[in-house]
């Protein structure tokens, strides 16, 4: 929930909802998803910790998840009324294919580890955007 229009999961929600197509890059590029919810935790968490100084902390599910994954997702949580388009988003030179992070520390410091799955975040951002798609029309 207000993501910027220009990220991965308003843009493929808002595009569903409208009736149009999902696009997207190649299957195989691949990020890890954590859903705000569950960062809010993190952040919950680190309040009740002792202070660290210099600590890198990756707020991170530790799942590779690829773009096929998520289509999969989509066409599953809208039991396939979403199309999808691939290869037809511009790639960006600066990116990287493959994003993951490891939450080991998140672990180990706080207590922390993501719990929301990619298809119940995507439940989520539909129900959210069906009431707030307004905030993307412009976008």
């Amino acid at each position: 929930p207000w993501e910027a229009a220009s990220r991965l999961f308003p843009t493929a929600v808002y595009r569903y909802l409208r009736g149009e197509a999902v696009v997207l890059a190649g299957p195989q590029v691949a990020r890890d998803f954590t859903w705000v919810g569950d960062v809010v935790d993190a952040y919950i968490a680190a309040l009740h910790h002792t202070p660290w100084h210099g600590e890198v902390v990756n707020l991170a599910s530790g799942r590779q998840t690829t773009l096929q994954d998520f289509a999969d997702a989509l066409l599953k949580v809208t039991h396939r009324r979403a199309k999808v388009r691939w290869d037809t988003a511009a790639g960006r030179a600066y990116d990287s294919a493959t994003w993951v992070g490891s939450p080991d520390r998140a672990k180990q410091l706080l207590g922390w580890q993501a719990q929301t799955s990619l298809e119940t975040g995507l439940r989520q951002m539909i129900e959210w955007m069906q009431t707030h798609a307004y905030a993307y029309a412009n976008a």
